[in-house]
């Protein structure tokens, strides 16, 4: 007999009503923002169905163009949990805490979520517009419009996508409280679905509320936005979209994640002779550092310039330390190792090569939990349990520019004014189903399929005189190779030795990229989208190298991205969500 104590069948007769949430958004958008158009909250038991109409004129296309530019509108859920650690223990208001917490703090019976001020967050807003200062200026945007952009200009635009005020109204007195959620999922989404892991190190406080809140504190603290320093997104940062992986825009900063494994040895004695003359005695049976004392014996350690670092007691019991290249003229070998008497066990080797091996599967992919279980394990892990937004489905479309002809000429041997108008038209339907508390967002997005201007590029095969510069097959398995700026960028003013990134072995032979020639590289430019490998690769190489920069199509449009917005989409929402809610809320 069933214990009645147990009280399993005691449960809340919930009514399943359906809703419809249809609606439209007429908004405009730069090439690369990524920009949230439809953002809705999501109880546990709904189902949703989707059907999205879109719609998109550009601004008016000073040619009948080439170029070629894809957009794109995805649907993400994100659990609010994945906000706050404490949205489980908080919506449940049972004192059941089901999160890291003190041992010595009391119960988190909070009265309500984290919040931020409106005065606050309208006051930051005012800061950002009105000074021109080091601490906004937006360094996670694309560095090729004007190297840095002020970041309000950005702030402004994504919070005024999400709801939120901009300005203070004279109709409201007194302070309000805002939800943070909204925001805080646009940065998850940013961080799950398009950073590049490999270049762009994880920011979660930009989305996580456990990072921004003070102990027991429910108030944001924005402050802290202008006091993390220069360079530091916030939670308030515009995002941009990086472009399509290419032969350039593929490249990994390093061809492991992590040193290069090395299999040092295990026991035995050996020299190095460095500079030449200077001979190193090592006793790798007894490897000590130099706050040892003088009579320390120390191995090579390599440097990322490919030096090599020594350090350690000559012959003649002076101590000597420095460094010297590994690369060496014809007949002259700086630095000599006698293995005669060193010894290396075939376990090292096996223990080299598999942490090497792990090191090249980690950052073959992005550095999630999901994607680096696949990789490892190859098992596949659901979005729910890797805490990671979950991709909801979406729908991609490519611009149509035709052309436009103006025959009203001057004269017969006038020539014929040719222009072009860019639209755009799809649609798709999205299903899902939820078990939890969170938000459903559909960020938009559009990026450029460019091509590169051979003005300065050089094919590598144009620089292949060795028999070793042409594949073979005994070297095909053996890692990454590096790519560096004079295998592929003719310029002299430049250091041709300078590695710009990394790739798979013999990468020219498995893949290639588009070009322009011609006069599409000057006077036809605006019927191109041109690329230059001084655009992408300058000084210095960095997560926003790769980003979509708004300027790249103002060669084909009228009007700049600095100055208008060059795409004017509507976007109709068809929502139809079933729900645990009574149609009317009323006991009869």
């Amino acid at each position: 007999m069933a214990n009645i104590m147990n009280m399993v069948n005691l449960k809340n007769n919930v009514h399943r009503s359906g809703f419809d949430l249809s609606r439209r958004n007429c908004f405009t958008a730069k090439v690369g923002e990524i920009i949230p158009v439809m953002c809705e909250e999501v109880l546990p038991g709904d189902k949703w169905k989707i059907n999205m109409r879109e719609f998109m004129r550009t601004a008016p296309v000073q040619t009948a163009s080439f170029g070629r530019v894809r957009q794109y509108y995805d649907f993400y859920f994100v659990p609010y949990n994945l906000l706050w650690d404490k949205w489980d223990s908080w919506i449940m208001q049972t004192k059941q805490a089901f999160h890291a917490k003190n041992i010595l703090s009391s119960a988190d019976a909070f009265p309500n979520h984290p919040y931020m001020s409106m005065n606050e967050m309208l006051a930051l807003f005012t800061d950002m517009r009105d000074h021109d200062s080091n601490y906004y200026l937006d360094y996670s945007a694309p560095v090729r419009v004007k190297g840095t952009t002020p970041v309000y200009d950005g702030t402004a635009r994504l919070m005024s996508y999400l709801g939120y005020p901009l300005t203070k109204s004279s109709g409201i007195s007194g302070d309000l409280a805002l939800n943070p959620f909204p925001v805080l999922a646009y940065q998850k989404i940013y961080q799950d679905a398009f950073r590049f892991s490999q270049w762009e190190d994880a920011a979660p406080w930009t989305y996580n509320l456990d990072y921004i809140l003070s102990l027991n504190a429910l108030k944001l603290q924005l402050d802290v936005i202008k006091s993390a320093g220069v360079g530091v997104p916030s939670m308030f940062t515009l995002r941009y979209c990086s472009l399509d992986k290419d032969y350039f825009n593929g490249l990994l900063p390093t061809p492991q994640y992590g040193d290069t494994a090395i299999a040092g040895p295990l026991s035995g004695s050996g020299y190095v002779v460095a500079d030449g003359n200077r001979r190193v005695d090592l006793n790798f049976s007894m490897i000590k550092t130099p706050s040892d004392g003088p009579n320390y014996r120390s191995l090579m350690i390599p440097k990322n310039g490919g030096d090599i670092t020594y350090f350690g007691q000559s012959s003649d019991s002076n101590q000597i330390s420095g460094t010297f290249s590994t690369a060496y003229t014809t007949g002259s070998v700086p630095w000599a190792v006698n293995s005669g008497t060193m010894g290396l066990s075939i376990l090292l080797l096996r223990q080299a090569e598999a942490l090497q091996k792990w090191k090249e599967i980690t950052l073959s992919g992005d550095l999630d939990y999901k994607t680096q279980l696949q990789k490892h394990w190859n098992v596949n892990v659901s979005d729910d349990n890797s805490y990671m937004c979950k991709y909801l489905g979406g729908i991609a479309n490519n611009l149509d520019i035709s052309e436009v002809i103006n025959t009203n000429l001057d004269s017969p041997e006038s020539e014929a004014e040719i222009h072009g108008k860019g639209v755009s038209a799809s649609n798709g339907n999205i299903n899902f189903s939820s078990h939890q508390y969170g938000l459903i967002m559909c960020v938009y997005h559009c990026k450029p399929i460019i091509e590169w201007n051979s003005n300065n590029l050089l094919p590598r095969m144009l620089t292949k005189t060795k028999a070793t510069d042409y594949a073979i097959p005994e070297f095909d398995q053996i890692g990454m190779e590096s790519v560096l700026r004079g295998q592929f960028i003719y310029n002299a003013a430049q250091n041709w030795s300078a590695p710009i990134g990394y790739a798979p072995r013999y990468i020219d032979y498995k893949t290639t990229i588009d070009v322009v020639h011609g006069e599409f590289q000057d006077s036809l430019k605006p019927w191109v989208i041109p690329h230059t490998l001084s655009m992408t690769f300058g000084n210095e190489i960095n997560f926003k190298t790769f980003k979509v920069d708004p300027a790249v199509l103002d060669n084909m449009f009228g009007v700049a991205a600095s100055k208008a917005d060059q795409f004017r989409c509507t976007a109709y929402f068809d929502i139809k969500t079933v729900r645990n809610l009574d149609r009317d809320g009323l006991p009869y």
